[in-house]
Parts: structure tokens; sequence; C-alpha cells
């Protein structure tokens, strides 16, 4: 169900190949419901804006008390719908959407957000610097 973007002759280049990695890799660590799993993926100042704060966090303090709250609705699953990569010196953007399903009391939700991640490599890992997700209009 993802889109990717395509490199002439219709295969999907390394940098879109590592940038999904990096992407599935998070929306599994946001699966185990585990808020300090996810922050692992972040830098120590790394900042987001969340797709359901009200305020930008930073730092891995911010973060974890934002996972906490994120991650304790019930049912809470992502899926990545479509992804866009671009290079950067030291890392990757990957921007697109991807939707979260969960239950608010006995209704099943379903969010569509869009989403930018900005990747880097720190001490040879790929690391979180930026993140914004915000729920698609």
């Amino acid at each position: 169900r993802q889109s990717l973007e395509r490199q002439e002759g219709g295969g999907v280049t390394p940098l879109q190949q590592t940038a999904t990695a990096l992407v599935h890799s998070w929306i599994a660590a946001v699966g185990t419901h585990d808020p300090s799993r996810v922050i692992r993926f972040y830098s120590q100042d790394a900042v987001l804006l969340g797709t359901f704060a009200k305020t930008i966090k930073q730092g891995h303090a911010q973060l974890l008390t934002y996972f906490r709250m994120f991650l304790a609705k019930p049912d809470l699953a992502g899926e990545l719908v479509s992804l866009t990569a671009q290079q950067i010196p030291n890392g990757l953007i990957a921007s697109g959407l991807y939707t979260f399903r969960f239950r608010e009391g006995r209704a099943r939700k379903s969010q569509i957000a869009r989403f930018s991640f900005v990747f880097q490599t720190q001490n040879n890992l790929w690391v979180i610097r930026n993140h914004h997700s915000s729920v698609v209009p």
C-alpha cells in the first residue's frame, strides 16, 4: 500500500530503501507501546512536533512525556502509506503519510497524518534529529 519514489527504470532507489526501513522500524517501535524503545530512535536534543501534541517537545525527557501519552492509546498501530526521501549532508529527510489506528472508548479511530523525519548518522547509527507529524485536515 505504500508509494515510493522510483528511479528511472522503475526500481526503488537505495535512498528510498533506507528511508523506508527507518520509518518502518520507528512504526514497529510505536507498536510495542514502550516509550523508552521509541525515544531511542531520537538524538538527545531531538525536536518533535507530535501528531497529538499542543507544544513543541525537545530532548528525551519531553519526548518521553509525549510518547507515554501517545502510546497509551488502546490498540494503537501505525501503517506507512507513502514516503518520499531527500538526501542531505550526513543524512536524509523522509516525508510522507502514515495512518494511526486506535480505540477511543468503544469507537475505533483511524487518523491519517503527514510526517517529516530528519535522520542523521551519529556514531554510525541513524537517529532522528527532527520529527514533525500533523493530522491531515
